[in-house]
């Protein structure tokens, strides 16, 4: 194999395929230099125009090739392999020479899907992630709840995390009418995020693998196998309070709430939020000393006092991301449902000693 190609085209590829472990299978063919980079669960595809002079493939590390590249000078860079080792050149004199991987060895081969469930814009996909992504966790939670859930239900579009402590739902409009649902693990969102730097980005399903797609990458990461629990139902519950409150003020008085929040078991931050006529209270204390807060806002229901961990109501108003927010409460020691554009979040109650 040899071949010439931009460097920095070759850095863009591959910098969004890189992540620990991964290895990078290099295909010269007529025009291009098709580039693998996978583990034994993730695939991510990438192509980049290239003079091939002899074509060929090899499998090397992903990251030492990306730091290579990093470091070389020159607009322009030679791949060429020989007897199991590849030789880099950058301008002038410069080149370095590393041992290259079995080509057997490289985890899979996989095919372009032939249709895609979707497209949107890949804006609509990061702010799926912010809005979602906090309330996903990988322990001590089923196996279902460590990923992403991504459900299509006729032209809607739904993304859902949750650790049973606390829940984020976004939805958007797609343009087709679409039936389906996928479990994207957690550990693997950044690795789409890393290619959302297109225009729009396609999903679809294909032999337990999801599949992402943007102009000049694409995403294979094998699915979680489970039955998704149906967390959504937290959001049908009858409210006996409502309140509008102004998310920056409520977030920045939770904050200072924060300071002498009582650290309960498994670093809970406990924040008491009671509903009164005409604004809510937020109040915290410790063996520090004590913080009292009351918000103006528009309130309609009972009186109700709840203790919550500061920490998810914070993730879940910022994620929110609206200058007002409305806050659903169901019952005493019993979630709280705050509703924002797009976008609902629950976060259970803390069952603990009140806090006066």
């Amino acid at each position: 194999m040899k071949l010439s190609a931009k460097k920095n085209e070759l850095i863009k590829a591959i910098r969004c395929m890189t992540f620990p472990k991964s290895k990078l299978l290099i295909e010269a063919t007529d025009s291009a230099v098709k580039l693998s980079s996978s583990d034994d669960t993730v695939v991510i595809k990438s192509q980049v125009d290239a003079d091939v002079h002899q074509s060929g493939k090899c499998c090397v590390s992903t990251p030492i090739i990306l730091e290579i590249l990093s470091k070389l000078r020159g607009d322009v860079v030679e791949l060429g392999v020989k007897e199991n080792k590849i030789c880099i050149k950058g301008h002038g004199k410069q080149s370095i020479v590393v041992a290259t991987l079995d080509v057997d060895s490289f985890p899979f081969q996989l095919n372009e899907p032939d249709s895609w469930y979707f497209t949107i814009s890949t804006e609509v996909m990061k702010r799926a992630f912010k809005k979602t992504s906090h309330s996903i966790t990988v322990e001590k939670v089923a196996n279902a709840l460590k990923g992403l859930r991504i459900k299509a239900d006729g032209s809607t579009v739904t993304f859902t995390g949750c650790d049973t402590k606390q829940f984020a739902m976004y939805s958007t409009e797609i343009p087709s009418e679409e039936h389906f649902e996928a479990i994207i693990p957690k550990e693997h969102l950044k690795l789409v995020e890393n290619i959302l730097i297109e225009k729009e980005i396609s999903f679809t399903v294909s032999n337990n693998f999801g599949v992402f797609a943007t102009e000049n990458h694409i995403l294979y990461t094998r699915l979680i196998d489970e039955k998704y629990p149906p967390a959504q139902a937290l959001l049908d519950k009858s409210l006996k309070c409502q309140v509008q409150v102004d998310t920056s003020e409520l977030i920045k008085s939770i904050e200072l709430a924060e300071i002498t929040a009582n650290k309960e078991s498994k670093g809970v931050k406990a924040v008491k939020i009671k509903t009164v006529d005409g604004g809510i209270e937020v109040v915290a204390r410790n063996e520090l000393g004590n913080t009292t807060d009351f918000i103006s806002a528009e309130t309609n229901g009972e009186e109700i006092t709840n203790v919550y961990d500061s920490s998810y109501l914070i993730h879940a108003l910022k994620a929110a991301d609206m200058s007002s927010v409305k806050l659903g409460f169901v019952d005493k020691n019993a979630p709280l449902i705050i509703n924002g554009e797009s976008g609902s979040f629950v976060v259970g109650a803390v069952l603990t000693r009140e806090v006066s």
